[in-house]
């Protein structure tokens, strides 16, 4: 996240989109839909702006800083999930044998 500003009651958050996939941060963005309507807008080549609207409560400062806390966590989940997802794909897809005899060879089991 670059930046966070309260405007009019809004939360805007500014994203940069080379650091988060664009799959980040729809996920990010739809766990927050519970509580409060999320607005997406490209402000510029490489940032996205959301702009969110709490769907019960006016912001405050407590209320700030709970969901400032939640949307960087939330973003630090999303982007290390999708790069354990990366980096994974071959294990997952089978398509790695070196792997799977090695790990056949430190297997000590009773197969009867």
């Amino acid at each position: 996240m670059n930046s966070t500003q309260i405007i009019d009651n809004k939360l805007c958050v500014d994203i940069d989109n080379s650091l988060y996939s664009d799959a980040v941060i729809t996920k990010v963005c739809y766990w927050l839909t519970d509580t409060h309507t999320v607005f997406r807008k490209n402000v510029s080549e490489k940032i996205q702006r959301l702009t969110i609207v709490s769907k019960t409560e006016e912001f405050d400062k407590a209320h700030f800083d709970d969901l400032i806390f939640k949307i960087s966590q939330s973003f630090s989940d999303h982007k290390l999930r999708e790069i354990v997802l990366r980096e994974t794909e071959v294990i997952r897809n089978g398509s790695c044998p070196e792997f799977c005899v090695t790990v056949d060879a430190g297997l000590d089991l009773d197969l009867i």
